[in-house]
């Protein structure tokens, strides 16, 4: 599921908020395109980064509250500073050294998308209130708005489903509408914007409308324009845990996918792991 992320996410990145006619040219999945703030492709972004601070609090079996998610945050990028974040994200960042800076001195009131981008792992939990109360909480931490916390919910929701519920994808719509009481647009076409809620119509279009292959889902995601990175990072992420999606992703993208200390290697673990894992606690 990280690993999967992470190719979506890298592959996403160096089509992010790029002119439509250079998407088309060069969304064929035939290599990593560098994101416009590095010269390397293969390289995921704070989606990634964040989500692997979430999984590694789940993991370590804590009672979380929101000052130990921030910390994490935190400590995931002071020990692996990148790009990918935006310019007042990585400013909050560099200037914080405990969860509290990191809270204290972010803007809460936002509906942007980042709150949601970070969501898969919490989806992994045992049951649909553990989901909903962690996927809020994490939230919570930095956009505290209805519709953050509302996608953040269908996200981790969407791994729930599969992961813990075997459900299928024919089913996903339902079940979703079903337990967040929201209005989703599961035909989404064109831009996406670094908004919550059109990040998340755009996820679950590409779910519900897709050939059930990796390698056209990819391509959907990115074909969008905008924030797209996102898009295919939690989108293949999520597909995943499907088991009809045929898993026909060029080897290339996992050949090539950034390797380092927090890589490619360090997400299979951290994706075994978290398989096998005890529920985690949290304060209520």
């Amino acid at each position: 599921m990280l690993v999967e992320l992470a190719i979506g996410d890298a592959y996403g990145a160096g089509y992010e908020f790029r002119n439509p006619a250079f998407v088309e040219e060069y969304n064929s999945l035939t290599r990593y395109i560098p994101h416009e703030l590095s010269d390397v492709g293969g390289l995921y972004t704070d989606d990634t980064q964040m989500s692997i601070a979430l999984s590694e609090l789940i993991l370590e079996q804590k009672e979380l509250d929101s000052e130990l998610i921030a910390n994490k945050f935190v400590e995931c990028y002071k020990r692996d500073p990148r790009n990918g974040y935006s310019k007042k994200s990585r400013n909050i960042l560099n200037a914080s050294t405990t969860g509290s800076d990191f809270m204290s001195l972010t803007d809460k009131n936002r509906v942007s998308n980042g709150a949601m981008m970070r969501a898969t792992p919490v989806g992994l939990q045992d049951s649909v209130d553990e989901v909903l109360h962690l996927s809020e909480l994490q939230a919570c931490v930095s956009h505290n708005t209805d519709q953050a916390i509302l996608s953040s919910h269908a996200i981790s929701l969407c791994v729930h489903f599969f992961h813990r519920k075997n459900g299928e994808l024919n089913e996903l719509k339902s079940f979703i509408n079903e337990i967040t009481q929201f209005d989703w647009d599961y035909n989404w076409k064109g831009p996406v914007k670094c908004d919550a809620i059109e990040t998340t119509n755009a996820v679950l279009s590409s779910l519900v409308n897709s050939k059930r292959s990796f390698s056209e889902l990819l391509k959907l995601c990115v074909s969008y324009t905008g924030d797209v990175d996102t898009v295919a990072a939690l989108s293949i992420s999520i597909a995943s845990l499907v088991g009809d999606f045929k898993k026909d992703l060029p080897t290339f993208l996992y050949d090539q996918l950034e390797n380092g200390p927090f890589g490619r290697d360090y997400l299979e673990k951290l994706d075994e792991k978290l398989q096998t894992r005890q529920p985690y606690a949290c304060e209520g």
